[in-house]
């Protein structure tokens, strides 16, 4: 950056920068220390500076660096120089510049902007030529732009240096899969403060998947998504898609604001989602012939009954149905019978369910609903250890593990109940990024 001047009219040196004259005198001071305050309460992120002598204009520039030094002299030499600000050493534990006065005599006053955001000691002092003192600026409260701090050098009533310090900062207020939604405000709330940001999901290990990367962001409230697709997912085997916390990264290294919001969430990938229901014989796309089929009560008391065909099949394929003569009814794999009735070879088995439905994960208290699914026991929602899982079908519905599905073996399927009563005609999800939930705290 360079402030327009003429050579011997007021500087600013800040960092590697030399700001006015546009071509400096050779020798000149390239290469100022700057003020690093890594270890301090207050890192030099961003800011301003100024620098005025009485009768000559004053010369401004940014400030986005991790320190600052000020030379107030448009010449090579320190000689000359009103006032020189740079790093104190051993005080860690504040941020503190020492004054050197290589001008004329000078009665320096210090303050803070605004008021009651830190103190400064020593407040006034008065320097003769080549003096040097040390000053301390503490912050004792937060302004009312947050975490801004600025340190006022005047000399003999006329401002000859100002240096804002920002402490930059960042909080995530929400981390939800569910509304596929990060929001987090970065402070202070300032919109011509600009800082890279990168924004990661973090896994158990500490490894990350970014999701942004060191994009170019002001200040503010900001909403951003998981970018669902972009994700990477698990395999039997593996947690790769396996994450416990959002991570926001404001700034740059090691001057960088932190915000982290636990968040444990498993991305599967892309799985299958078929369709399931309990159809309803008296519905009318179950209208056909009739069909002979062995139906059990919970004694092993079978009978050879007649439902309608379509009807049995479906309720055969779906694991339950609801007969119109017999109420609900349950495929028959699952029967405890021991004894198969001769009179039953070659005929649909169904048992009777006078207390409601009977599904792998009935023993927790799981019934099936229209936001529950069944999965298959070779998946990482095998029922062994997910009943009563929340998964979310991204774009569609979150939705509860409680059954197993013979036909989703293979890792890679759900099948979503429904209470579609139809035989004939009930729509399945299709396709859909498959996102296990955990409970908060886990």
């Amino acid at each position: 950056m360079v402030i327009p001047g003429t050579y011997g009219n007021p500087a600013v040196y800040l960092g590697r920068l030399y700001l006015t004259p546009a071509f400096p005198p050779e020798g000149a001071r390239m290469r100022a220390r700057a003020l690093n305050t890594a270890d301090t309460p207050i890192p030099v992120t961003e800011g301003a500076v100024s620098a005025s002598v009485p009768g000559v204009a004053e010369a401004h520039g940014n400030v986005r660096a991790s320190g600052i030094e000020v030379a107030i002299n448009g010449t090579a030499s320190m000689l000359d120089d009103i006032v020189v600000l740079h790093p104190a050493e051993g005080t860690p534990a504040e941020t503190s510049v020492i004054i050197d006065n290589h001008g004329p005599d000078a009665d320096i006053a210090f303050a803070v902007e605004p008021q009651g955001t830190a103190t400064v000691a020593p407040s006034l002092v008065t320097l003769v030529r080549g003096a040097s003192t040390t000053v301390r600026l503490t912050a004792v409260q937060r302004s009312q732009k947050r975490n801004d701090r600025k340190l006022v050098a005047s000399i003999s009533g006329d401002r000859a240096a100002s240096a804002a310090f920002t402490n930059i900062d960042a909080e995530i207020t929400l981390a939800d899969i569910r509304q596929d939604k990060i929001s987090f405000t970065l402070y202070p709330d300032d919109p011509s403060l600009f800082q890279d940001l990168t924004l990661d999901l973090v896994r158990q290990n500490g490894s990350k998947h970014t999701v942004i990367d060191s994009r170019w962001t002001g200040a503010g409230f900001k909403n951003e998504n998981f970018m669902v697709p972009n994700l990477p997912a698990s395999r039997p085997g593996d947690a790769n898609g396996e994450f416990v916390a959002a991570r926001v990264r404001w700034g740059k290294t090691p001057t960088f604001a932190e915000a982290i919001r636990p968040h444990h969430f498993e991305n599967l990938g892309v799985w299958e989602q078929t369709a399931y229901n309990t159809p309803i014989e008296a519905d009318s796309t179950c209208s056909s012939s009739l069909e002979e089929i062995c139906l059990s009560d919970p004694l092993c008391q079978f009978s050879v009954v007649q439902v309608r065909s379509v009807f049995a099949t479906q309720a055969a394929m779906n694991g339950t149905g609801r007969s119109s003569s017999y109420g609900l009814i349950h495929e028959g794999k699952r029967t405890n019978c021991a004894v198969v009735p001769p009179q039953c070879a070659g005929k649909k088995l169904f048992y009777t369910l006078p207390d409601g439905f009977l599904v792998a994960c009935a023993g927790m208290g799981y019934l099936l609903s229209g936001s529950t699914v069944a999965s298959g026991q070779n998946t990482k929602l095998a029922t062994q250890e997910n009943c009563g899982v929340h998964v979310l079908l991204y774009g569609l519905a979150e939705k509860t593990v409680i059954d197993d599905c013979p036909k989703c073996a293979d890792h890679g399927h759900l099948d979503n109940y429904t209470t579609d009563p139809r035989c004939i005609g009930v729509p399945s999800p299709i396709w859909r990024y498959t996102i296990k939930l955990f409970p908060e705290g886990q």
